[in-house]
């Protein structure tokens, strides 16, 4: 019985010192990298890492205000890999802390061409895994900051599209096709977040091409790439009431990425679109980031309203008749017709609505 005794001594012993071997090995090792340590200074699952530095913004062989092409550093930022789906957002909508999404579709013309006779509300064809729509600005922007995030700057979707190395889409200078994104000719349908792995960005982010157009933070300034401002952690210009009228200086947020119903010609990432804020659509989404670094706007140095180009123009050819604009219902938050925004706006080009435009410049 002593001898048992002895034996069960012993391994218990034994058991004691090969755990005390073990952490003092396990202290030994290399730590395990945190989340501290990683480029961005932080994880979130379903998030990938934009690392800060430089990048080529804009563009020369894209349109006007794509100009000028020009160098611009950003601090680094988590963006989510994806869209925002129907299932992350109606868990807000749930907590009472957003709208339920909604568009409004006037008339029965055909797609890509802006509704006019009669008005008709539409419901969502809703997916958990679709990337939400039927959102306004203001709706993105509420869903993000409910998340502690943000919507992207302009400067930033941009970078997270399209990397360091100045490619004309996420994926390369290869024009789109329906295994890179999900483009007009791809059946003019919404998909799944996600579905096209082999149209990621150089960060890892999915469906920056096609699928949905994205909110940005940005108020569109057709010149704001030429201000000294452009050039690190640009925000937009800030956008206060003229003084004189009343009114905003700027009209337009801007939406970035193309959606299911464009053409091929103006995804590349760094085509610029912009809509009134209040828009909402059956191809207008988001995505939202998260950093340490709180970009800032610029001061407005005027209160002119930029030239009218693109959306501008056709709103103000749309609505020149005085009185509620045609395509904008009185007391429907002002969704421009339900159109999808590539049919609203093609700057520098003279494409026929609901037809595929060519491209604006020769490429």
């Amino acid at each position: 019985m002593k001898q048992s005794w002895h034996w069960w001594g012993v391994a218990l012993v034994g058991a004691a010192a090969l755990a005390v071997m073990s952490q003092q090995d396990t202290s030994a090792r290399p730590a395990h990298r945190s989340s501290s340590a990683t480029p961005c200074g932080m994880s979130r699952s379903g998030m990938v890492c934009v690392p800060a530095g430089r990048f080529h913004m804009g563009s020369y062989s894209g349109d006007v205000d794509e100009e000028p092409s020009h160098m611009v550093f950003v601090d680094a930022f988590l963006i989510d890999k994806t869209e925002v789906t129907f299932a992350q957002y109606n868990r807000c909508v749930t907590a009472g802390r957003c709208r339920k999404p909604h568009y409004i579709l006037l008339g029965k013309a055909p797609v890509g061409r802006i509704r006019e006779k009669t008005t008709k509300k539409v419901r969502i064809k809703v997916n958990s895994k679709y990337p939400v729509v039927g959102v306004s600005w203001k709706d993105a922007d509420t869903y993000c900051r409910a998340l502690g995030k943000r919507l992207p700057t302009e400067a930033e979707w941009e970078k997270a599209a399209r990397g360091t190395d100045s490619r004309r889409y996420a994926w390369g200078n290869s024009p789109p096709n329906c295994k890179r994104a999900n483009i007009d000719v791809c059946g003019r349908k919404i998909q799944v977040v996600g579905k096209h792995p082999t149209g990621a960005s150089p960060f890892g982010a999915l469906g920056m091409t096609g699928n949905v157009w994205e909110w940005v933070s940005d108020w569109y300034d057709a010149q704001f790439y030429r201000r000294p401002e452009a050039a690190r952690n640009p925000a937009g210009p800030s956008n206060p009431t003229d003084p004189v009228t009343g009114r905003r200086v700027y009209r337009y947020k801007i939406l970035r990425g193309g959606g299911y119903t464009g053409s091929p010609s103006p995804l590349w990432a760094s085509y610029r679109f912009r809509l009134l804020p209040n828009t909402r659509g059956d191809d207008i989404g988001f995505r939202c980031v998260l950093s340490k670094h709180q970009p800032v706007m610029a001061p407005t140095t005027t209160v002119a309203q930029p030239n009218r180009t693109g959306a501008a123009a056709d709103f103000a050819a749309i609505s020149a008749g005085g009185g509620t604009p045609t395509g904008v219902m009185a007391g429907s938050a002002g969704s421009v017709a339900g159109a999808s925004p590539h049919s609203v706006a093609r700057p520098r080009s003279t494409a026929r609505p609901g037809a595929r435009p060519r491209p604006a410049n020769p490429r």
